[in-house]
This record gives C-alpha cells, structure tokens and sequence, in this order.
C-alpha cells in the first residue's frame, strides 16, 4: 500500500476571480507546482477561455477549470451529450 502525499494549496487572494488556485506537494516548490499546474489541460483551456471571452465579463478561472474537469471526467466515462449537442447545433444538416 503506498502512503499518500501531503497536499498544500497554495492560496490565492480571496477577492480575485483571476487567481488559480494550485496545489502543491510536499516535496516540490512553489515554482514546480506552478510549472505542474500550467500544464494542465483544464487550466490551458480556462486561460483561453478567460482571454477570448472577455465581452462576456469578469469570469473565475478555478470555476472554469472544475467544471472543465466535469465535462472531461463525462467524456472519459462515455457521456458525450454535452459534444453531441454541440454537434447537432451546429450540422448544416440538422
């Protein structure tokens, strides 16, 4: 049985929407974690959501990245009703 590793959260301001939450292991520094985190699919997407959807207003990047995640986790599972949608709205032939 291997012993799980200490987990600390590195803590953002609490007021700013912009700040990604990111988790750090016991055995890497801040800066490892924040290389670890930027590599993320989930937190690629947020930030490109954040930068190309600005007309929309002020977002919060760790509510992007969950319900990314979600939405990745469904697909992984097979729920893929969410693309299908998509797929349906924009058929030319639907």
């Amino acid at each position: 049985m291997t012993k799980k590793e200490k987990v600390e959260q590195i803590r953002p301001a609490l007021n700013d929407p912009k700040a990604l939450r990111i988790l750090q292991q016991r055995t890497e520094t801040p800066a490892d974690a924040l290389a670890h985190t930027s590599l993320q699919p989930t937190v690629q997407a947020a930030c490109t959501l954040m930068e190309f959807n600005k007309a929309f207003g002020e977002m919060a990047i760790n509510t992007l990245v969950a319900d990314l995640s979600k939405q990745c986790d469904l697909a992984s599972e097979g729920d893929l009703a969410r693309t299908e949608a998509l797929t349906n709205r924009t058929s030319p032939h639907a």
